[in-house]
């Protein structure tokens, strides 16, 4: 009978494996898997098994997984080491079982399985619920402390990385950005509502693109910590036996503004949930987790000048939502949007909310400078 294939692993290597992720010693093991036994995303390849594991001492039990293989080499892009450092520092992950490199070099992690959350990203953040746990979460990583040696792994990872971002560039590139935009969309490559949205707002644009000049030293003037780079519902998902929320996907983790992820849903012009003046009571629900975790109370002010700092700098480029045919990225690239109306549409709301922050962050950068 042939085994069941783990992504072409030796039988004694999964049942390796196995043994650390039941703390005993294993005997026999047979496989079967979920619905979705394998979904190539955009950096990797997952299984979904569920292991029936005879052991030596308590018989037969079952061990869900996820199993992730990396798509290519990229010792940079590698995860097991920051499961293991964060569940040291009490973050809330899914629990790692092992870690092999396979005969490409790619990297295969074994991880608790977890149930998913459902519904867009939009739809649980206008949960308030899923948000107090959600925010719960980016403060725990925000509040942990790294190591020197921890520090020293990320620096060779980003080192290996193919992209990283660097404000140094990020920054002036989003004022070339800035000014494609307008150009074309005066132009009327972009359509008529965004030609007319420039045309009205021509003094505004001006002021954007100087306000993103402003931000490369406000934004690396700002106090640093462990960043997730891509915290958002979609990498939360629920542990099976205490319904904990946990966060997933290290591959962009790395140490930057210390509030950049809960900036990108707190730091915008406009309130999280609909109906609601503010995010002012969601602020100090993050500020007095972080304080718990960390030991140091951040004042509101402050927080909220740091929150909108790192929104804008992230939001500012708006490169991922022009049509490839002016510049943009593919269509057929899974990590952007993939209709030339929906990009569009994305382009002139993101726009307009930077244009509606500029006045207050306008504030902070002359308090800043």
């Amino acid at each position: 009978m042939t085994d069941p294939d783990i992504f072409g692993l030796p039988r004694s290597q999964v049942q390796s494996v196995l043994a650390a992720a039941c703390r005993q010693t294993i005997t026999d093991y047979t496989v079967r898997f979920g619905k979705k036994q394998s979904s190539e995303g955009i950096c990797g390849e997952y299984l979904l098994p569920t292991f029936r594991a005879r052991t030596q001492s308590a018989g037969t039990v079952e061990v869900p997984m996820f199993i992730r293989r990396q798509l290519r080499k990229s010792v940079g892009n590698r995860q097991a080491h920051h499961y293991e450092f964060l569940a040291s520092r009490g973050v809330p992950v899914p629990s790692i079982y092992g870690s092999l490199i396979d005969g490409e070099e790619r990297e295969i992690i074994f991880l608790e399985l977890l149930d998913e959350v459902h519904g867009s990203d939009a739809q649980l953040l206008a949960q308030p619920d899923y948000v107090q746990k959600y925010l719960g979460l980016a403060a725990s990583l925000s509040a942990a402390k790294s190591t020197i040696d921890y520090i020293g792994q990320l620096g060779h990872d980003l080192t290996k990385r193919d992209f990283v971002m660097n404000w140094a560039d990020w920054l002036p590139w989003s004022v070339h950005i800035l000014g494609r935009i307008e150009h074309r969309a005066l132009s009327g490559d972009l359509g008529d509502n965004l030609k007319d949205y420039c045309t009205r707002n021509s003094a505004k644009l001006a002021h954007l693109r100087r306000i993103a000049v402003a931000l490369m030293a406000a934004v690396r003037a700002l106090p640093l910590g462990l960043v997730h780079g891509d915290l958002r519902p979609g990498n939360t998902g629920w542990r099976r036996q205490d319904r904990q929320l946990v966060l997933f996907d290290f591959e962009d983790i790395m140490i930057d503004a210390r509030f950049y992820d809960v900036a990108q849903v707190l730091g915008g012009p406009r309130p999280l949930r609909p109906g609601t003046k503010s995010n002012t009571d969601l602020a100090e629900l993050f500020l007095d987790t972080y304080a718990g975790l960390s030991g140091e109370r951040v004042d509101m002010r402050t927080f909220l000048d740091e929150i909108q700092i790192a929104w804008a700098a992230r939001k500012v480029n708006l490169w991922e939502y022009l049509p490839p045919e002016v510049g943009g990225p593919s269509y057929d690239h899974r990590a952007f949007v993939g209709e030339e109306e929906r990009r569009r549409d994305l382009l002139q709301m993101n726009l307009s909310l930077l244009v509606e922050s500029a006045a207050a962050l306008s504030g902070i950068l002359d308090c800043v400078a």
